[in-house]
């Protein structure tokens, strides 16, 4: 982070993309998105800077609901000394407040 120029982040957004794959791959999962509609794949989960370097990737099977992979995101910030994480309404659960 030093090299880059970046100081400790005290902030992280959070958000997931999904990424389709093919209809053959046995280990894809079917999800729905507002973009996509229904599709099979997978979810990329980042945790970044606010200046966009990523900190934290977590990549899961597109039918997990962003909640639920959260914590895993925010669990690999530990250390970091992360004051405040901001994420769509998708992660917004009691279980992910209390973890922050």
């Amino acid at each position: 982070m030093v090299d880059l120029g970046v100081q400790q982040p005290s902030i992280v957004l959070i958000d997931c993309t999904a990424l389709r794959s093919s209809l053959c791959d046995s280990q894809a999962k079917w999800d729905v998105s507002t973009l996509c509609r229904s599709f099979k794949g997978y979810k990329l989960h980042l945790g970044t800077t606010t200046e966009g370097i990523i900190l934290s990737p977590v990549l899961k099977t597109a039918n997990r609901h962003d909640a639920a992979l959260a914590s895993d995101v925010l669990s690999s910030l530990q250390g970091w000394g992360i004051e405040l994480a901001l994420g769509d309404a998708a992660y917004d659960s009691e279980n992910v407040r209390k973890a922050t």
